[in-house]
């Protein structure tokens, strides 16, 4: 690995600024991780990142064609796809072709978290956050539970295409036909923040022992002393 500068792209509201400015004027010397399900937007823009992470299986299933699709593709230039494949209390056990060597297995856990630990993984020096805003608005009127199951399977789907959703910066993100993880137990049009938690803080600061310099440009209360408002204007120096 040369580069030394690790940009993690999650898809909250914050990312639009990044959506706008393009993709592909990311500077060559920045890797990036993206997560879920913005390969769609990447496919439409011809740009793909370093690596990938979806750590939720229950969202992975329903996207395996096109996951393996992209697995099975080289010219993309993803290094590493970050997935989890296992979730046995659904009886969900995801197999992949993977002729190059590509997928790690990764443990259900918050995607953005996935992440983050990317950079832990490798010999980053800078770490960069952008997307992961960890506020999510709950409106039930978007989808219904899955056909099939219970609602404390925390499974629907999306009823249409949601063109402009306040939890995603990226556009036109959760679609019609989309499996997606939903927490029924949450009242209608009520916000949760998943920033202070336990887990945030032990990687923040696992990051900052292995000396690395975190900047957080998301709008979020994550545990990370240098925040900036704007990747564009940091970009552009």
């Amino acid at each position: 690995m040369s580069n030394k500068h690790l940009m993690i792209i999650c898809n909250g509201p914050s990312v639009k600024e990044l959506v706008e400015y393009g993709f592909n004027s990311i500077p060559k010397h920045i890797d990036t991780v993206a997560c879920s399900l913005a390969y769609r937007h990447f496919k439409e823009v011809n740009w793909w990142p370093t690596y990938y992470c979806l750590t939720d299986p229950k969202v992975l299933l329903h996207h395996k064609e096109a996951f393996q699709e992209m697995i099975l593709d080289p010219s993309n230039g993803i290094k590493k796809f970050f997935l989890s494949t296992k979730l046995p209390q659904l009886d969900i056990d995801i197999q992949f072709q993977d002729p190059f060597k590509r997928v790690v297995d990764t443990e259900w856990q918050v995607t953005g978290q996935a992440a983050f630990k990317v950079a832990l993984m490798h010999s980053y020096e800078y770490l960069y956050i952008i997307g992961c805003d960890n506020r999510y608005y709950w409106d039930h009127s978007l989808v219904k539970p899955l056909n099939g199951t219970r609602k404390e399977d925390n499974r629907a789907i999306v009823i249409e295409d949601v063109l402009e959703n306040p939890n995603y910066g990226i556009p036109n993100y959760l679609r019609k036909g989309d499996i997606t993880s939903w927490l029924f137990n949450h009242p209608d049009k009520s916000i949760t923040s998943s920033s202070n938690n336990k887990v945030w803080d032990e990687l923040v600061a696992e990051a900052e022992l292995k000396k690395i310099k975190i900047i957080d440009f998301s709008n979020s209360n994550l545990p990370v002393k240098t925040k900036e408002k704007s990747i564009i204007k940091f970009l552009a120096h």
